[in-house]
Formats: structure tokens, C-alpha cells, sequence
């Protein structure tokens, strides 16, 4: 993966912990059978490197469900049936809350993006969920490209122009928006 994709899918993963208020929270690239762990965030740095490269197989697990389904979950896995296999094994315990989003382009999951235990001990909210989706469709771009994001970049006035109209009609969307593109800047 070019360092253009992994600043890019770091920098997403990184948005989205902080702006939902999860502890943790990682990026799963879907491959032929299974899915890998390409971006993370949250924790100590050395843990969130540490999980990079990890891989589940395609066919139990949260993350599994979300992308052959296409659907977000909102759960808090200790409380019902639905167990998720590599928050377990990834914290060495069961999660207290998760959301995980599917990350999509062209109407195909092409990963799924995973955020785990909200601070403050309670479960993810709406908003977390709407936030979550809104980064999944950011990142399934980025892993559709290979992180080649910039192939056809938008001339900056129309993206200015783009950005305010947002700020506008969504500024929810617009402040999600603008902390990725922080991030990147930074």
C-alpha cells in the first residue's frame, strides 16, 4: 500500500475515534477470504502499529457481518448474543460498546471501519452511527483507489465552493468532514 493510502486511511481512522469518542477503532480491508487490518488508532501508538497487518477470516465476526450484509452495526457485545471475535482477541477482552460501518464504493463493501468502547463506559449513539457511516463511505473510496485518492482532483475552487455549500445544507457533515481533511493537513 502506498504511503499516500496509509497517511490517508490513518488519518480517517484517527477522525473517527476522536470525534465519536471511541477508545479505539481500526480499518478492515476486504481480501479474497478474509480481512486485514490496515489503518488503527486509538490506544498506545505502539498497540495501534501492533494490530496493523492482523486478519479474520470472511464469515464470523461483526466486521464479517457488516460487509457481506452492507449494514452498520451498533451493539454492546457482552449484553446479548452477537460476540465480535476480533475486538476480543485484539483487547484481550469483550468490548464494552462497537459500531462498525461498512466501507463501500460502487455499491460493493470493500471493508469495514471499527470503532470500539466509547469513553465514559456507555454505547455509541445515532449521531457515532451517522458520523461512522458517513467516514466508512470516505474510507471504502480510499481502499477502492489503492489510496490513490488524488487521481482526478477537483481544482481547489470547486472544492472551496463544495465545502461551503456543505458547511451550509450539513454542518454535522461538514465538521466530520473537516477534521479528516485537518488531519491530513497536519
Amino acid at each position: 500500500m502506498p504511503d499516500f493510502a496509509r497517511a490517508t486511511l490513518s488519518a480517517i481512522i484517527a477522525a473517527a475515534v476522536e470525534t465519536t469518542g471511541a477508545t479505539a477503532g481500526w480499518i478492515l480491508e476486504r481480501r479474497t477470504d478474509e480481512l486485514v487490518i490496515v489503518a488503527a488508532a486509538g490506544g498506545t501508538p505502539q498497540w495501534a502499529a501492533s494490530i496493523i497487518g492482523r486478519a479474520t477470516g470472511v464469515g464470523a465476526g461483526t466486521a464479517s457481518f457488516v460487509v457481506q450484509s452492507g449494514q452498520p452495526v451498533a451493539l454492546q457485545p457482552g449484553t446479548g448474543s452477537m460476540n465480535d471475535e476480533i475486538s476480543t482477541e485484539l483487547l484481550g477482552r469483550v468490548p464494552v460498546s462497537l459500531i462498525c460501518v461498512p466501507c463501500t464504493a460502487d455499491e460493493h463493501a470493500v471493508g469495514a471501519l471499527q470503532l470500539i468502547d466509547k469513553f465514559g463506559g456507555g454505547g455509541f449513539d445515532f449521531d457515532d452511527v451517522e458520523l461512522a457511516t458517513m467516514l466508512g463511505g470516505i474510507t471504502g473510496a480510499a481502499l477502492a483507489e489503492g489510496g490513490n485518492v488524488a487521481v482526478a482532483p477537483r481544482p481547489p475552487e470547486l472544492l472551496g465552493h463544495d465545502l461551503t455549500r456543505l458547511a451550509d445544507i450539513d454542518p454535522n457533515r461538514y465538521a466530520a468532514l473537516a477534521v479528516v481533511i485537518d488531519a491530513l493537513l497536519a
